[in-house]
């Protein structure tokens, strides 16, 4: 009896307008936490600096678009660390396919020889706890784009995120950020 192929569920994309109605910053140097606990690194950090500089923004607001999803709370972690095992300075090489001799894999399209990528979800995956409790994400940047978001927060006293949400299956990934001066709305 042949088994039924588990088809995937397309996905749904869904562009949200939250306000920022606060936010938290925290700028730091550490020590290397895998200096002294190298049994607990889940990845290769051997190319991460020794000294950590880190620099979080915790954003926290309401949806307000669409008007189906206003209301809804949301909690962005932000991270500045471009540290390698971070993955943030990941280029388009690194998710190009690879046959199991771990050569890169090619498709002819019009004549022409075109790389083929692994597609990548999105940036963070977001996910609540119930539905009592606000949609949480935890995002690696580059610094750069943190201190700009940074200047943001000090210079404006309203925010709003624009978060473009994709959703396949159960899952939730954030797809594109951005912190802005004008409602997502209004777009």
């Amino acid at each position: 009896m042949k088994r039924k192929k588990r088809r995937t569920a397309e996905p749904s994309y869904t562009q949200l307008g939250v306000r920022v109605e606060q936010y938290e910053v925290e700028s730091a140097v550490d020590v290397n936490f895998h200096l002294e606990h190298p049994h607990l690194a889940f990845h290769d950090a051997d190319d991460d600096p020794l000294f950590e500089h880190i620099t979080r923004l915790v954003l926290t607001g309401t949806a307000t678009y669409p008007s189906d999803r206003a209301g809804e709370r949301f909690e962005l972690t932000i991270r500045g660390d471009d540290g390698p095992s971070t993955r943030v300075g990941l280029k388009l090489r690194d998710m190009q396919l690879r046959d199991h001799n771990r050569v890169s894999q090619y498709r002819e399209y019009r004549g022409q020889t075109l790389p083929v990528y692994r597609p990548v979800p999105g940036i963070a995956s977001v996910s609540r706890a119930g539905k009592a409790s606000p949609w949480t994400a935890w995002i690696n940047l580059a610094p750069r784009l943190v201190s700009d978001m940074l200047a943001l927060v000090g210079f404006s006293d309203r925010l709003y995120l624009g978060i473009l949400e994709c959703k396949q299956g159960r899952e939730r990934w954030i797809r594109r950020l951005s912190l802005q001066t004008t409602d997502p709305a209004t777009e």
